[in-house]
């Protein structure tokens, strides 16, 4: 329904999709926009098209998606700057590239972390970079013994290795957190 208002100018399919968004239970309906990590999307097109005040739980789930997603967009920009005055290029990927080049406002491009690439043969030396700017490296499951060379040891010296940032920390290498912000 959301996305059809989104898409729809015709006047007339405005006011039927709004007639039967009038029929569920828009408590019910933020439930499953959090279930499916959508709720600042379509919280946004709520605003434009929704006559009706809106819980505010909304307004709050929104702020916090921008909040989020702006942190970590900050960090990416940070490390990759820094990088990048080390002669190591990085890479954005998917929705971290779309999040950052593409979108206004980043709670519309909501995610949990931000993809990214290094070339395998700087991965060490981004890793040092990383650590020298204030992040402590770790993995993101308990489970794993947190050791760099096991993080590097397979594949060929020109494959790019994953990197993230994610939303409760600052950059992962697999995962780090930046002992600057106050995050974990």
């Amino acid at each position: 329904m959301v996305d059809m208002l989104a898409e729809n100018k015709d006047e007339q399919k405005i006011k039927r999709i709004m007639r039967n968004l009038d029929l569920i239970n828009i408590n019910e309906f933020f439930n499953v926009c959090q279930r499916h990590e959508a709720t600042s999307i379509v919280y946004n097109t709520l605003l434009t098209y929704y006559k009706k005040p809106l819980p505010v739980c909304w307004e709050v789930e929104y702020n916090n998606v921008k909040e989020q997603i702006s942190f970590m967009l900050e960090k990416t920009r940070f490390i990759c700057g820094k990088l990048a005055e080390n002669n190591i290029p990085m890479v954005v990927l998917k929705n971290g590239g779309i999040a950052s080049q593409l979108m206004d406002d980043p709670a519309l491009c909501p995610m949990g972390d931000i993809d990214t690439l290094v070339r395998k043969g700087d991965f060490r030396k981004a890793h040092a970079v990383i650590l020298e700017n204030g992040f402590k490296f770790r993995f993101r499951s308990e489970f794993e013994e947190e050791d760099i060379e096991k993080a590097f040891f397979d594949g060929e010296p020109n494959i790019p290795l994953k990197m993230l940032v994610d939303k409760r920390c600052g950059l992962n290498l697999p995962i780090g957190q930046s002992q600057e912000d106050g995050y974990g």
